[in-house]
């Protein structure tokens, strides 16, 4: 409880590649899937909330009630070859709750989940033109911040057999703020301060499908799927230009609001998991989003969308469930994944990334039907430039915390 406290309020980016179009995008995945490297369409556990493929909902059974809460940490550095700078910062990820609606064949989930964030702040000194070295300059300060978020509640329900479906009706909603002021070394020159805003509210909907095979007693095959179609909607951009900012006599303020019309991009993805029993879980991902097909609405920053596509493989091994060893019950993960950007800049290019997560899955209690899990997942993401005319660098370290409760719902107490 007194974590989130601790970091309310705070940014959880701080990366300047956040001032370009809707912010540095995040992946909905709960922490105890981002230790196995992000794996999430072929996943099934009863125990995970697994809100990035619906269909894994109709894993859970009749009495469970699931509540998954994420927090993580940020240690970033960036530099451009000349100067570097280092950022810790930390917040609340996500939200999120499942239940059983009807019997062990309908299952209700509900949650809030982070679409992107913008957090940067960046100065620099500039020559007048004509004007003395050292006396004659002016400061330039870029700085932005904010975020959007997706609200959900989807269904995931068995058909028949191994087969199931899901549905997610999402409402995504937020807005992101870039600030750019212009302040001279002179009192007897006006400062300059320009504000631009994108507020987006937009309805979404994510599908899935998963189909369970089982070979034998204990092990079994998973194949998912996951398709959200190309959604229309009309962000509001407001901008504000102050040439005289600071000035209580002649403010020159000019205000526009503009509602340009564009659309969320359509997504597919695959994958498949193997397990072994209880002991061994191997999954891979493949998820392609169609960014290029949007109309862009950023043209005046000379910004290029792209389509992205992301690859992620990962395992988890759990030794023995039943051990009165502690660490035998401790459940291990592992992954990596490779994400190419979204954003094509005028200076960078592209940056892709690669991520490589560890993670732990640490038992409250000893095992039971309803065992609750503290989750851990620490991420090292680099961040790869390329088809720029300058060189970034990014390093980013990740420490991601979830407390998953997992309780027993609805159950009909016998009388003797």
């Amino acid at each position: 409880m007194a974590l989130p406290a601790g970091l309310r309020g705070q940014d959880i980016t701080s990366s300047p590649y956040s001032r370009f179009g809707y912010g540095q995008l995040n992946s909905s995945v709960p922490v105890a899937l981002k230790g196995m490297g992000g794996t999430a369409i072929g996943v099934q556990n009863e125990k995970v909330i697994n809100f990035a493929n619906p269909a894994a909902y109709a894993a859970s059974d009749s009495l469970s009630f699931l509540m998954d809460m994420g927090v993580s940490a940020n240690w970033s550095r960036y530099g451009d070859g000349k100067i570097s700078k280092n950022t810790f910062l930390g917040n609340i990820d996500y939200l999120a709750m499942q239940f059983s609606v009807l019997k062990d064949r309908l299952i209700f989930s509900a949650g809030l989940v982070p679409f992107s964030t913008a957090g940067y702040g960046l100065k620099n000194l500039v020559q007048v033109e004509g004007g003395k070295d050292g006396r004659d300059v002016f400061q330039q300060e870029f700085k932005g911040s904010g975020s959007i978020q997706s609200a959900y509640t989807g269904f995931g329900v068995k058909v028949i057999g191994g087969f199931s479906l899901g549905a997610n009706v999402k409402y995504t909603f937020g807005s992101i703020t870039h600030i750019a002021q212009v302040t001279p070394n002179s009192s007897l020159f006006s400062r300059t301060l320009k504000s631009s805003t994108i507020e987006l509210s937009s309805w979404a909907f994510d599908f899935g499908a998963q189909y369970r095979l089982n070979y034998n007693k204990e092990d079994y095959f998973v194949l998912g799927a996951t398709f959200s179609p190309a959604i229309k909607m009309t962000p509001e951009l407001t901008l504000v230009e102050n040439k005289n900012e600071g000035s209580t006599i002649q403010p020159e303020i000019t205000t526009k609001t503009l509602k340009p019309s564009t659309q969320m991009p359509l997504k597919a993805g695959f994958g498949a998991s193997w397990a072994k029993g209880n002991k061994l879980l191997v999954a891979g991902d493949v998820l392609m989003t169609r960014w290029g097909s949007v109309p862009n609405i950023f043209e005046n920053d000379n910004l290029l969308l792209r389509d992205t596509y992301r690859v992620a493989l990962g395992m988890e091994y759990l030794k023995d469930k039943f051990s009165r060893n502690y660490f035998d019950r401790v459940i291990y993960r592992g992954g990596v994944n490779y994400e190419t950007s979204y954003t094509d800049l005028p200076l960078v290019g592209k940056v892709d990334r690669v991520i490589g997560s560890l993670g732990l899955g640490l038992p409250v209690t000893p095992y039971n039907e309803r065992t609750s899990y503290i989750n851990l997942s620490l991420e090292y993401s680099k961040g790869l430039p390329s088809g720029g005319s300058k060189v970034f660098s990014e390093d980013m370290l990740r420490l991601s915390l979830s407390i998953n409760f997992s309780e027993t719902w609805f159950k009909k107490l016998k009388i003797y």
